[in-house]
């Protein structure tokens, strides 16, 4: 069976957890979600090419970093879109 082309979206989970966020770093924190779901893990390439340079300079490591997981290859992971996407 195909991978079905969606995870469960949890809307007082997003609020609460993006509560500090401004409407930009929202939108910026969501590309990083859609990536993983889409090609899993990510490298910092990978972070680096989605959020651009100067999101990347302004925002990963002073909001966007704490919002994911950094596994044994370097790579990061938001733990609760994993889990879902098991799901």
């Amino acid at each position: 069976m195909a991978k079905d082309p969606a995870f469960l979206f949890y809307p007082n989970d997003w609020l609460g957890g993006t509560m500090t966020f401004n409407r930009h770093l929202k939108g910026a924190y969501l590309d990083l979600l859609m990536c993983q779901f889409n090609s899993g893990r990510m490298s910092m390439s990978d972070i680096k090419n989605v959020l651009g340079e100067s999101d990347y300079n302004n925002y990963w490591d002073s909001s966007l970093k704490k919002k994911f997981i950094k596994d044994e290859n370097g790579n990061f992971y938001n733990r609760k879109l994993e889990d879902e996407t098991k799901k």
